[in-house]
Parts: structure tokens; C-alpha cells; sequence
């Protein structure tokens, strides 16, 4: 049993009694999605690593010249191209691989949105194709963004696509998995310090979302996503530790506003340095 709904303008295939399909549905990740559609060019490839039944690669396929979705469990790909099909979408490159930093074989846990690679096989788990975003992705010209949703894999993913970070500098959107789990996640630290290095710029979007904007593309999306940071990486803190919501926000002016007028009044030329304050105390990094 399964039926068609419709959402932000798309069509979703539904299957009764899967949790998984209606993630297209869910508002949960709307500011992550606005913040690709913010960053994607229109003339460019936007390259989706764990595309799930399609709720990235579908809604942003009318914005870019071409997108290649990355999904390796049977179950989600059999959604997929249903969403796609409804949609009577033509620029979507359906990939049924998972990617790490290496070629060859790797073992994926059979659980919908939550499937992930394990080091072996398991009772739940089947064997799967693996590639390197660097070997797959060779002969594409003009990557301008990576979304990475691999439930913890995340910094095998980067690591397996360092050639393509060099050459097409595109912006990283990336779901820090380990913060489900821990408010700590040491792999955040890892990708961020790799990030840093190749001179990128790194936001928090929400608690585990983070986008990687490079320094030299100077990139409007930065205005949207700096008020979210902000919030999650000085605000909320303060919020936890008993502090004043404002602690350590540089002069006064926001005097006044509550929050939410704060957020959506920043100004991130004018607070470079508590940017630089923010990911330093937050990350352990210097940028």
C-alpha cells in the first residue's frame, strides 16, 4: 500500500508503515535545505552522499545543471526513483554505491534513513559497491556543492574526496552524526580541522548540521547561515552554563532585542570577530 503526497511543490511516494518516506515531509532540516538551495549555482553540479529517497537531490534538481545522488540500500533507491519519476525529473544521476575514502567492497546496515557501513557483516546487513567521490566524480566539471548525510561516516567520505575539495573548492553542508549521540563528537573536530586547513570557513547551521564555505568564494549564503551559528555556537552555550544569552557578544548593539530579533539582525561583516571567537572556543580551531 503506498500513496502520493504532495509537499513544496513536489510529489512523494509514500509506502504505508515506512518512517523513512516521509522524511520529504517533515519540516525538521528546512533551514539545512534553504541553506543549499542558498548555496547551489544554478549552472553547477550539486553532488547528494546519502540521498535517501530524495528530499535534497529532488527539490534542488530545478536549481542546478545536474545532480548526482548517492544512495546504496535497495529500499531507499526503490523510493527514489519513484520520487523522481513523479517529479518528471531529467537531471538526476542516481549512484547505487556507497562512498568512503577508499574502492572496493563495504557492509551497509539495512535500516532505511538510519543505514550506515559497519567494519563486518552482520544479520542485518548486505554487501555494497564503495567509491571515492575523487574516482567517481572525475570527469564532472564545476562541483559547486557536497551535501554528506551518512550516519557517521562522514569524515571517510571527506577524506576519499580531497582532489575534488582542492580543485572545485565547493561548498560542504555535512549532518555531524555523532551529535545525535554526544554533544561531543570528535569526527566534527577532525572534518573541521581538514576543512580549516584547505581554507574553508565552517558554520553551524543547528546542533548537528555545519556548513563549509570557502574563503575565497566570498559566498551570500554566509548572511543566512552566520545568524544560525551565532545562535547554536554562542547563544545556546550561554543559555546551558546559566550565563546571559548576550555573554561575550562584542559592544552593544544588541541591547534590546530578544533573540530571535538578534538572529535575524546580524550583521556578519560588521562581527568577524565573533565569528572568529565562536569557532575557535567551539571547535578548538583557529581559522
Amino acid at each position: 500500500m503506498y500513496e502520493i503526497v504532495n509537499k513544496n511543490g513536489f510529489k512523494w511516494y509514500i509506502r504505508k508503515g515506512v518512517p523513512t518516506d516521509r522524511e520529504p515531509l517533515r519540516d525538521y532540516e528546512e533551514f539545512v535545505l534553504e541553506a543549499c538551495m542558498k548555496a547551489i549555482d544554478s549552472s553547477e553540479t550539486f553532488v547528494d552522499v546519502g540521498a535517501n529517497v530524495g528530499k535534497y537531490a529532488i527539490q534542488l534538481s530545478p536549481r542546478c545543471k545536474q545532480v548526482v545522488a548517492y544512495e546504496p540500500l535497495p529500499e531507499n533507491l526503490e523510493v527514489l526513483y519513484k520520487n523522481i519519476e513523479l517529479n518528471d525529473i531529467r537531471n538526476v544521476t542516481v549512484r547505487e554505491v556507497a562512498v568512503g575514502s577508499r574502492n572496493g567492497k563495504a557492509y551497509l546496515t539495512r535500516a532505511y534513513a538510519q543505514s550506515k557501513i559497519v567494519d563486518s557483516p552482520k544479520s542485518n546487513t548486505i554487501e555494497v559497491e564503495m567509491v571515492t567521490l575523487d574516482d567517481d566524480l572525475k570527469h564532472y566539471e564545476k562541483i559547486s556543492l557536497i551535501k554528506v548525510d551518512v550516519e557517521g561516516y562522514e569524515l571517510e567520505v571527506l577524506k576519499g574526496a580531497m582532489r575534488i575539495t582542492r580543485e572545485h573548492k565547493p561548498i560542504w553542508v555535512i549532518e555531524h552524526n555523532g551529535y545525535w549521540f554526544d554533544k561531543n563528537d570528535p569526527n566534527h573536530v577532525k572534518i573541521a580541522r581538514i576543512l580549516v586547513n584547505e581554507r574553508y570557513l565552517p558554520f553551524a547551521i543547528d546542533t548537528v548540521h555545519w556548513i563549509y564555505v570557502p574563503k575565497n568564494k566570498k559566498h551570500h549564503v554566509i548572511d543566512y547561515v552566520f545568524p544560525y551559528h551565532v545562535f547554536y555556537t554562542v547563544i545556546v552555550p550561554n543559555l546551558r552554563n546559566g550565563k546571559p544569552w548576550y555573554y561575550g557578544v562584542p559592544d552593544n548593539w544588541w541591547h534590546g532585542m530578544s533573540i530571535l530579533e538578534f538572529i535575524y539582525h546580524v550583521n556578519f561583516k560588521r562581527d568577524w570577530v565573533l565569528y572568529s571567537r565562536s569557532i575557535k572556543e567551539s571547535l578548538g580551531i583557529s581559522i
